[in-house]
């Protein structure tokens, strides 16, 4: 009995990626008013994402009727026939919507109930998205009410990639790249397996086997249900995606464990955030091309695009002093995060052995105490082709 409650408690934080679409009918046209969504705008830098994170942070959107400025985070849209929308039934959360009409006040609001459904209240739920528009086969990111899918109708032959299938892709010119595969459990409660391909093969421990150390994936929780895995609102669980490795970063403050950390975000935007797939040729050196239209791997663009940033992977003494004391008890090797990535005893491990194959250089993560200055940001020596994937098994 007590395996069998350890099984549900595993398997009720899990749902599986959704492809829904507004059907085109005979005439090119739907024959009912066309559903309506959020999406997110001008999100493409620090300065942009720092600021949403820090509003998203107070579940809190400010939805535009129209795109006047780069000021602008959020604009209501309408979907067209033949558009889809990718997403994920845990992604889901409680937002406060403000509504402002075009040059700034707040008028001509009452749009935004045909988002939300209903005008009794300001706080509404609203499932993070992925948009595929159908006109021009542009990507877009943003949210959505799930009442709209009576409109839509569902894609039930949509099916994601296995890992295993990602990791055994070796195409022509992968030679050239080193990947990291954090492969996880789906409800994010049990540490996850780090492994590494470096120049089209598998890195090797002391003893000559397969490089693999347990790291954890797991947030606090702090905000909604902490028995679900959430990834694209902040303070969720590490988002699934293609990161790109930018750099160690090191601070003698014990708030960072007195070791180097790994900056995987930068910042930045993600490798796949744009409208369109600019880096398609890169990315299909890292995964195949089918995967670039599936949901798993835009879930860290998506989180991006919601204000989720400053990813990082680090040890897990400064999971300890940024915890929160009840999710603490539940897992004392690996304490849960704001959304890193925590490798826990094994961050001097992964150091060692991502400086042997030349990551980064033993300068960038000497923490000598004779060192006089912190070392701060070292940008990777091969930064632009060292990545990341994270995926759920």
């Amino acid at each position: 009995l007590f395996v069998l409650l350890i099984q549900f408690f595993l398997s009720s934080s899990i749902a599986a990626a959704e492809k829904w679409c507004l059907p085109i009918e005979r005439s090119g046209h739907t024959s009912t008013k066309s559903p309506k969504v959020i999406l997110s705008a001008n999100i493409n830098g620090q300065q942009s994402v720092t600021a949403l994170n820090r509003q998203m942070s107070q579940r809190e959107i400010i939805v535009h009727r129209h795109n006047h400025g780069v000021d602008v985070q959020f604009v209501y849209a309408n979907l067209e026939p033949g558009d889809c929308i990718l997403f994920n039934r845990n992604e889901s959360a409680a937002l406060k919507v403000i509504p402002v009409g075009q040059g700034g006040s707040k008028k001509n609001g009452n749009w935004l109930t045909e988002i939300t459904k209903s005008k009794r209240s300001n706080r509404h739920n609203l499932l993070s998205m992925v948009l595929y528009q159908a006109k021009d086969k542009a990507k877009r990111f943003g949210l959505f009410n799930s009442k709209i899918l009576k409109q839509l109708k569902r894609d039930t032959g949509y099916q994601e990639s296995v890992l295993d299938q990602i990791k055994a892709y070796a195409p022509q010119g992968q030679e050239k790249l080193t990947i990291l595969y954090v492969a996880c459990p789906s409800h994010r409660n049990t540490p996850c397996d780090l492994t590494i391909k470096h120049k089209g093969k598998w890195v090797k421990d002391k003893k000559g086997e397969l490089f693999k150390i347990k790291v954890m994936a797991r947030s606090e929780r702090r905000t909604g249900n902490d028995q679900i895995s959430y990834r694209t609102l902040t303070r969720g669980d590490t988002p699934q995606g293609v990161y790109s490795l930018w750099a160690s970063m090191y601070s003698p403050s014990a708030a960072y464990g007195g070791i180097p950390r790994i900056d995987i975000d930068g910042a930045h935007p993600p490798l796949n955030a744009a409208m369109y797939e600019q880096n398609a040729f890169l990315l299909s050196h890292i995964v195949p091309e089918e995967d670039l239209s599936q949901y798993w791997i835009n879930e860290l663009p998506l989180a991006y695009k919601l204000g989720r940033v400053y990813l990082r992977i680090h040890s897990d003494e400064f999971a300890y002093l940024s915890m929160n004391k009840q999710t603490a008890k539940r897992n004392s090797k690996f304490r849960p995060t704001s959304g890193c990535i925590n490798a826990g005893s094994n961050m001097s491990l992964l150091l060692k052995k991502l400086t042997e194959i030349g990551v980064f250089t033993r300068t960038g993560i000497n923490k000598s105490k004779k060192r006089k200055q912190p070392l701060g940001w070292n940008i990777s020596p091969l930064f632009g082709s060292v990545f990341m994937v994270v995926k759920d098994i």
